[in-house]
């Protein structure tokens, strides 16, 4: 029996979840997930966003916002992609991934 071959999305890292990138990134549109260090994301995060420090605790948030698209944001989006790959594969259609550069968004006078 053949496995059916998932689309694979990204520029910068590579995911089953879809990416997204500044050029078209709105926060409005999602339940943004910062799974950056506690410190980090207390110094500066994107409005609304909600920091997880933990599996489980990712999941509850996927699950509670089935409806919703997710957002999963970290560093540099490399972590987000392989978090994102686990979650594709084990069935959640409703998750993104940030495939920028965190920082990225503030050195381009962007940030909120």
């Amino acid at each position: 029996m053949q496995k059916e071959k998932l689309p694979v999305y990204g520029k910068r890292n590579h995911s089953y979840a879809y990416a997204v990138h500044f050029d078209s990134f709105n926060p409005d549109d999602y339940i943004i997930v910062d799974i950056r260090h506690k410190q980090d994301y207390e110094s500066r995060h994107f409005l609304n966003a909600i920091h997880v420090g933990d599996y489980e605790e990712l999941l509850n948030i996927i699950e509670s916002n089935a409806d919703k698209k997710v957002l999963l944001q970290c560093y540099s989006g490399h972590t987000v992609s392989l978090i994102g790959n686990d979650l594709v594969l084990k069935g959640y259609k409703n998750i993104y991934f940030l495939d920028e550069v965190f920082e990225d968004f503030w050195d381009d006078n962007k940030g909120e």
